[in-house]
């Protein structure tokens, strides 16, 4: 299980997609914290985050990779990201549907089922805007669904999921009143324009969670442009003998990358000195 952040980070004037993910996989005794749990797309033009089960979520997450990829105008971003979602769940429904127990009886699959959640999003070239949603399994009509969370008017700019989310949302309440205020705390949320007050609040959730969590490990982070580009953002972890890492996994010493690599306790970019108030030095 895990947490899965997606917002709108508006930073002087433009507007961006962000994603952020813890990297702990957990089950059967046994803790990972190296784990990717965010994917671009095949086209770089859209995001898709992934909570809960493996054994449902990764063959998933492969086939809708491999449903892009074999299409030439998914893959480039001629159809938009309101329609892409429309294919997305009907790969993902059709391919549920071919799940079959070999000991009828045993249990139900919809317990699997949902306990998988995604977030998808991009941006849409004819709205003119970004649109994130989270995809999960609903038992009463037996599908996958989206619920829209994200749009170009929509007031709410932020989306979470996963088996930690009101915990989390508690926290990023709580922190969001302290920024704002008390006094009419409601309509300053509502117009309030996030940076990255989620990426920090995640940041602190992790560095205080216990050993036997269901979340851990370094952040994951990536963006999607205006411009239909989603980039990975590496992260520098833990804030004590600090390494490198990249969707969860440290790199290796002798590996070289072309990523920008982001500092979440500065919150600048590795590559440049601390320099107080600069924005220049922002991701």
């Amino acid at each position: 299980m895990s947490i899965s952040v997606a917002w709108i980070r508006n930073l002087k004037g433009v507007e961006e997609l962000c994603f952020i993910s813890d990297s702990r996989l957990s089950g059967n005794g046994q803790k990972w914290d190296s784990c990717k749990k965010i994917f671009m797309l095949q086209g770089d033009t859209s995001i898709l985050c992934f909570t809960g089960n493996t054994n449902i979520g990764f063959p998933l997450i492969q086939q809708i990779e491999s449903a892009i990829n074999s299409h030439r105008k998914s893959k480039q971003g001629y159809i938009d990201i309101k329609d892409l979602l429309g294919h997305l769940i009907n790969v993902i429904n059709n391919l549920v549907s071919t799940i079959t127990l070999e000991i009828k009886g045993a249990y139900s699959i919809s317990d699997d089922l949902i306990n998988v959640e995604f977030i998808f999003g991009g941006y849409s070239w004819k709205d003119k805007g970004f649109y994130a949603w989270t995809i999960n399994y609903k038992v009463h009509d037996k599908c996958f669904a989206a619920n829209k969370m994200i749009t170009p008017k929509s007031i709410k700019k932020i989306v979470f999921c996963g088996d930690m989310k009101k915990e989390y949302e508690k926290l990023f309440m709580n922190r969001m009143m302290s920024v704002l205020g008390k006094d009419s705390f409601i309509q300053k949320l509502q117009k309030h324009d996030y940076d990255f007050e989620p990426l920090e609040i995640l940041r602190d959730f992790l560095i205080k969670a216990d050993k036997n969590s269901t979340v851990g490990g370094p952040i994951q982070f990536a963006k999607i442009y205006q411009h239909l580009h989603a980039v990975p953002i590496g992260i520098i972890w833990p804030q004590v003998n600090p390494k490198k890492t990249v969707y969860g996994r440290t790199i290796l010493e002798y590996e070289n990358t072309d990523l920008v690599f982001f500092n979440p306790f500065t919150l600048l970019n590795e590559s440049v000195p601390y320099i107080k108030n600069s924005e220049d030095n922002n991701v």
